[in-house]
């Protein structure tokens, strides 16, 4: 169902983007007279000699003519130099005629700092080669005195130098007014009401106002777009008794536009933003060469011709090769009039060939990659200026049709059609993150049980509780449980142990709900009676259920509708998409005196990958997160890589472990920039203690099966007398299958944290939050005046924990009646930690530490150092619950509560998710 073609992901789309028409190059417009000569100045930024996009020529020509211009012309078009290359011609006219004093001649608006700190670097590049034209950024980032000015600069642009020509204080800026001021329309408010700041206009420095430049034009509609008009008509008021200058508007955008049906709209939205007269003639759009006007004689080739090709030709033969193809025609053609599905294309081109669907898929990616590195020469575009797209849908729920079988659907739906036409309603389905149970989730209204989304805010926040309700197979006895005990302890809940639940009848037909044991007074729909199913609805005080009623997991929000959250599935697909990104091989820099002068190994070289968010705060929140989670797929990575490297040992332990993952990522410089040793292996000690407490449990490298975590095992151990330990052995169970079980109950500590640590590494280290809390374990549970969690090796009369699950799991297998499973499975329990073994062995041999802490007793933890990280010869899985384990006792699952059985695993699907 997930992977159905086109139900959550469409494509990948093909799209060309043809070269923009030309027009002419700087030179031919300085011999007509058109710019100023001074452009030789700026040859190596503007090359003299390389032709203007026809659309840059136009706007350089109205401006020059004074016309008012709208540059709409799309993303990537060069709608900068439409109006840069016309401001600096007219500065440059003014330094020929010896008139150019101090004062601005341009105001550039941006609606935000950071399109405002771009465009200064730029001119900061182009203007070093210029010192006449002096440049200034003017907005709340801007320092008030020179010197902290400096600092600042200095600070944010260690590289970079600073030149006299841009102003960088709001000191300097008052005294010498910079041709070009930058800023945003709030600042410029700001302005116009200081006196402070008059210098920018009125006097002497006012008169020689030339341009206003608003980028971005579209986004000023609206409430917003009145305030910025009477901005701007506050602006040209107040200057306008000194100004001898007409006063040119220019407005760009990427969206604005539409065709000629749209210009005298968009003409008349730009004369009321600036009060100022534009015309439909003077809106500039692109215009795009057609790939496919130019008489050939074409050639046919066949999908074999093009194997190899990239190996064998630069990019210049390439062109030569296949500007006269047929095929390329043929794409070129196809992909002018409209984007493609790349299935369907593929379709479309070698039809007389015997090729399977894959093979023909192929060979079109071939052919487009081809065409993708043609070029006639360096600087020209693509043969096939192509670009993929892929449409990726969240999965917004999950739901499911009750009456009669179970049906899912992984689209919103409230309703489904029977097959003879009746109509039955759906319900949204949940399900334990744990163990998997299933339960629909919904609001009850007038008796009916309705989605929970039918009833939320403005911001898609449920405005009531919703209702979780257990469903079970009918011959399932439904009842409640007990939460473990220890997950209780650790997340500090003085809440019921036992879940309080109510038994309802659901009418799997209409939805009608009511509570089991009330007469009911009327048939709710005309559906047969077998419509009708018990389900249990959870009575909780929260928006989330916290307690699987099923197997007892406590965990907040451990029972979840089926959607994808933002910022995990965005994370999988930047990681996905990432090393598909070809590498960018290119030879170091001249300059940098630390390298080699080898090329780079093209693994090694940057990629660049850009990820929009809809607000700057959920773009920091996402950086963040995708670097801890790319962190955690790297050392996980290393992990493995090293393990993989030290096969030859039997024996290795976290400490030395932790050495040669730090040599490790010191060779592959893994080790983000100013950390020291011991930083280092801190970090590396941290990264192996919580995967060696399983924190993660379902993607850990231990719940992968990739490593796992077991005590050292001594040879002295096959010599135990199980008769002479004080352990009533009436399982049978062999001295092998006795350092199983307590290997698995160990299991169950050091997963809540009850070990050991590394010197370096502190367990209030927010890397273990939210369980970043000192955790010991006695025979029973206490409660620590210290702070501390004190877990118990035996729960509570009456109460249940994962060691004393695992034990009457046991029981249960060899047949033993209900009370006698309880009974027995807590005095075989009771004896393995109170035995002359427990003692005298995991004691004395310093598997288990003891400490005496004031007030709490002597208490206990695992010792880390006692246990070897191996890499297992033998996995298993539950085939119930998809637990992966390297043991297997009698074929019990460990899994809290879970009562399926432990089958081989066959090792490879689990290595997809940390490559």
């Amino acid at each position: 169902m997930l992977g159905e073609e086109g139900k959550f992901v469409k494509g990948p789309f093909i799209e060309i983007t043809q070269p923009f028409i030309k027009g002419k190059n700087l030179m031919e417009l300085i011999a007509n007279g058109v710019i100023s000569e001074e452009f030789f100045a700026l040859k190596n930024h503007f090359p003299l000699e390389r032709p203007l996009h026809i659309h840059q020529e136009t706007a350089i020509k109205k401006v020059v003519e004074g016309r008012n211009i709208i540059v709409a012309t799309g993303t990537g078009s060069g709608k900068t130099e439409c109006f840069l290359l016309p401001i600096l011609n007219e500065l440059m006219r003014e330094k020929e005629a010896g008139t150019l004093t101090d004062g601005v001649r341009a105001l550039l608006l941006y609606p935000m700092n950071a399109l405002a700190n771009d465009q200064i670097a730029r001119l900061r590049d182009i203007l070093k080669d210029y010192p006449y034209i002096t440049f200034g950024r003017y907005t709340g980032e801007t320092e008030e005195e020179q010197k902290k000015a400096e600092e600042l600069f200095y600070k944010t642009n260690p590289d970079v130098e600073l030149i006299p020509n841009e102003l960088i204080s709001r000191q300097q800026m008052r005294k010498t007014p910079p041709h070009i001021l930058l800023t945003n329309y709030a600042m410029l408010e700001y302005l116009l009401l200081r006196p402070k700041d008059n210098e920018f206009f009125s006097g002497e420095n006012a008169k020689h106002w030339k341009f206003i430049v608003l980028d971005e034009a579209h986004i000023y509609n609206g409430a917003k777009g009145t305030e910025i008009s009477m901005l701007i008509q506050k602006l040209k008021e107040r200057i306008s008794h000194y100004q001898h200058n007409h006063l040119t508007c220019i407005a760009t955008s990427a969206t604005l536009g539409g065709g000629k049906n749209a210009r005298k709209e968009v003409a008349k939205f730009a004369t009321d933003l600036f009060h100022e007269p534009f015309y439909p003639d003077d809106i500039i759009e692109s215009k795009r060469v057609d790939l496919t006007n130019r008489k050939i004689h074409g050639v046919k080739r066949s999908s074999k011709e093009y194997t190899g090709l990239e190996r064998t030709k630069d990019n210049i033969a390439l062109y030569s090769f296949l500007k006269d193809d047929l095929n390329v025609i043929q794409l070129q053609e196809i992909l002018q009039s409209e984007p493609q599905l790349l299935s369907d294309l593929a379709r479309k081109f070698f039809v007389n060939e015997n090729l399977s669907n894959q093979a023909r898929l192929e060979a079109i990616v071939q052919l487009v990659n081809l065409c993708a590195m043609a070029k006639e020469d360096q600087e020209s575009m693509p043969l096939l200026p192509a670009r993929y797209h892929v449409f990726v849908k969240a999965l917004e729920g999950a739901y499911v049709s009750l009456y009669k079988k179970r049906l899912l659907f992984l689209d919103r739906r409230k309703s489904y059609k029977l097959p003879d036409g009746n109509v039955v309603v759906t319900f949204e389905l949940a399900n334990c993150q744990r163990c998997g149970q299933e339960y629909i989730v919904g609001l009850t209204k007038d008796e009916k049980l309705e989605h929970a989304d039918a009833d939320v805010d403005i911001e898609g926040m449920n405005r009531r509780k919703p209702e979780f309700y257990m469903l079970s197979k009918p011959e399932e006895a439904m009842h409640t449980i007990s939460v473990d005990d220890d997950e209780l302890i650790v997340v500090g809940s003085d809440k019921a142990k036992e879940i309080a639940t109510d038994e309802y009848i659901l009418c799997t037909a209409c939805g009608h709900i009511e509570q089991a044991g009330k007469k009911r007074q009327t048939n709710c729909c005309n559906f047969p009676e077998e419509k009708y199913i018990k389900v249990l609805k959870l009575k909780i005080a929260e928006y989330t259920v916290n307690t699987c009623l099923k197997c007892g997991n406590h965990t907040p929000n451990i029972v979840k509708q089926f959607r994808t959250a933002d910022d995990p599935a965005t994370e999988v697909l930047t990681r996905a998409l990432y090393p598909c990104i070809p590498p960018n091989k290119q030879l170091l820099e001249e300059d940098d005196f630390f390298r080699s002068s080898e090329s780079i190994d093209e693994n090694l070289l940057g990629r660049k990958l850009l990820v929009f968010s809809d607000s700057r705060q959920e773009a920091a929140f996402f950086a963040s997160y995708l670097q801890a989670k790319y962190n955690n797929v790297l050392w996980r990575h290393s992990i493995i890589q090293v393990i993989n490297q030290l096969q030859e040992y039997d024996d290795i332990r976290i400490d030395s472990l932790t050495n040669a993952i730090v040599k490790y990522g010191k060779q592959k410089n893994l080790f983000e920039p100013g950390l020291d040793d011991i930083e280092k292996q801190k970090l590396i000690q941290t990264i192996l203690i919580k995967e060696f407490m399983n924190s993660e449990r379902q993607i850990g490298l231990e719940g992968l099966g990739l490593i796992s975590f077991v005590p050292e095992k001594p040879n002295k151990w096959s010599n135990l007398n199980i008769n002479s330990v004080g352990i009533h052995n009436e399982l049978n169970f062999t001295i092998d299958e006795l350092w199983e079980i307590y290997k698995v109950l160990f299991n169950t500590l050091r997963e809540l944290n009850a070990i050991t640590l590394p010197d370096l590494v502190a367990i209030t280290d927010p890397a273990f939050s939210p369980r970043n809390r000192e955790t010991y374990f006695k025979i029973e549970a206490e409660h620590s005046s210290l702070g501390n969690k004190i877990l118990g090796w035996l729960p509570k009369d009456k109460s249940i924990n994962r060691r004393l699950d695992f034990i009457q799991k046991m029981y249960r297998q060899k047949g033993y009646s209900k009370e006698e499973v309880e009974q027995k499975a807590r005095r075989l329990l009771k004896q393995l930690a109170t035995s002359n073994l427990f003692d005298k062995f995991w004691v004395r041999d310093e598997y288990i530490t003891e400490t005496a802490i004031a007030k709490e007793g002597t208490v206990y933890k695992l010792n880390y150092k006692k246990w070897q990280v191996k890499k297992p010869e033998k996995l298993f899985i539950c085939d119930k619950c998809g637990s992966i384990v390297s043991s297997n006792i009698r074929g019990i699952c460990p899994t809290f509560r879970c009562e399926g059985s432990l089958v081989e695993y066959e090792r490879g699907h689990e290595q997809i998710f940390i490559l």
